[in-house]
């Protein structure tokens, strides 16, 4: 079994494994560098890849729910199409990344880097983006739902037609972004509920 780069160039290849995700898993701890690698609609659910290198990666469809991510370096990854249902990203580098339409429900992003990442019409219900980075990033159509986004730096974040009903925000995030045309029915600012009757 083989991890194969964009470009078809093998990056590590196990013939004894019969599970992908145990190829992967293993490539990972053995400090391997899995940039471009293409992952694309492969079932890595469940994996343990902290701090793993997978820098411009393809995981386009891929099945990530409840992978561990944590502190890796996943720059220019595509994640369009991606179930990451209760992934954890914690502190992960995911400048640039594109999380077009994916599911990223109670997912972990906490203090995350996400400068310039995508997620137009992703899921993110309930999802920890506390103290994350997302300076420039594109959450046009997203779904935040009861999302924690305390601590966020949404400085030039575009949030147009993004439903925020019931998050968690505190003032930096409030001074800082443009909420026009954003549902903020029910959102928590800080310890005080918006009680909003139609969206700003």
């Amino acid at each position: 079994m083989e991890i194969i780069s964009k470009t078809g160039k093998v990056l590590f290849e196990n013939k004894s494994v019969e599970r992908f995700r145990d190829l992967v898993e293993e490539a990972v701890q053995l400090g391997l560098d899995l940039s471009d690698a293409d992952l694309s609609h492969q079932d890595l659910s469940f994996a343990g890849l902290a701090e793993a290198h997978l820098v411009g990666a393809n995981f386009t469809g891929a099945n990530l729910d409840g992978v561990i991510l944590d502190k890796a370096k996943l720059n220019g990854a595509c994640f369009r199409g991606a179930s990451l249902k209760g992934a954890q990203l914690s502190e992960a580098s995911l400048i640039w990344c594109d999380f077009t339409e994916a599911q990223l429900i109670r997912a972990d992003l906490s203090q995350a880097l996400l400068q310039g990442a995508t997620f137009q019409c992703a899921s993110l219900q309930k999802a920890d983006l506390s103290r994350a980075n997302l300076y420039g990033a594109h959450l046009s159509g997203a779904n935040l739902m009861w999302a924690n986004l305390c601590g966020v730096d949404l400085s030039g974040a575009d949030l147009s037609a993004c439903d925020l009903y019931g998050a968690f925000m505190d003032m930096q995030a409030v001074l800082r972004t443009n909420f026009r045309s954003v549902n903020l029915q029910n959102t928590m600012l800080a310890n005080t509920l918006l009680q909003l009757s139609l969206p700003v």
